[in-house]
């Protein structure tokens, strides 16, 4: 039978691999279904888990937060797209009726969106003393 590996072992794994489970049990030399046995067996595994995932979110984020201050356009439209359906961009933005009933509005227009991302470069280059 396999020696049972230590769960600070396993915690390690998962915060070195952003709470991936494949690259951790990769990196444990053991199956993925052992590391989700242990997370359900240890709630600490499980905070453990989640942290990771969380800081690993938090890292995304400010690597996107980094590319919207350059003006980068790819990363600005998914911005309004994700994060912007609240104020009517998106492909299906979602619109809150008086029944709390949730309906699709149509696609904000891609000239409006072109246009946005211009004045976010502009105002980039603004900031930073540069001319548009």
């Amino acid at each position: 039978m396999a020696k049972r590996i230590a769960t600070k072992r396993i915690a390690e794994a998962l915060r070195a691999n952003g709470g991936l489970i494949a690259p951790a049990a990769d990196a444990l030399r053991c199956a993925r279904s052992t590391i989700h046995r242990r997370i359900a067996e240890k709630s600490a595994l499980a905070e453990i888990l989640e942290d990771a995932r969380e800081e690993t979110l938090d890292l995304a984020e400010s690597a996107l937060l980094r590319k919207i201050e350059e003006g980068d356009t790819a990363s600005i439209i998914f911005f309004l797209k994700t994060r912007g359906r609240g104020r009517g961009y998106g492909a299906t933005p979602e619109i809150a009726v008086h029944t709390e009933t949730h309906v699709a509005a149509p696609a904000v227009d891609e000239a409006r969106i072109r246009e946005i991302v211009r004045q976010a470069r502009e105002s980039a280059l603004r900031e930073r003393g540069e001319r548009p």
